[in-house]
């Protein structure tokens, strides 16, 4: 399991940073839902093992879910910036991000939704 953190820390250094690629995060993502599967695979013996286990299961998941949220907005906004598309773009994505979980096919859906009145300023 230590190892395992350390594969998903890097993953989410590489993949998830302040500069992101839609080609880096493609591979981020397939590389954190290997993660999680190998991880969910462990079988482990004592409460600690068990407690490291299910931290490093809700890791991989966030990670999962921040990378399928970042490839579906092509903009840099705030501190997020994306190095294949790096300008901010309030006309086609004053949009908020909303985020499923589909258990059928193990993986996040994402919508976007139009702001609603006065979210658009506050952007």
């Amino acid at each position: 399991l230590p190892a395992l953190r350390t594969r998903l820390r890097d993953a989410a250094w590489r993949h998830a940073g302040v500069i992101r690629s839609a080609e880096g995060m493609a591979r981020g993502l397939a590389e954190a839902e290997a993660l999680h599967a190998t991880i969910a695979a462990v079988r482990t013996e004592v409460p600690r093992e068990r407690i490291l286990r299910q931290d490093l299961l809700g890791a991989a998941l966030s990670l999962r879910a921040i990378l399928t949220a970042s490839l579906g907005r092509p903009e840099s906004r705030g501190c997020f910036i994306r190095s294949d598309f790096p300008d901010q773009d309030d006309r086609r994505w004053l949009k908020n991000s909303r985020l499923s979980w589909d258990p059928s096919a193990n993986r996040f859906r994402l919508a976007h939704v139009e702001a609603a009145a006065g979210e658009a300023d506050a952007a």
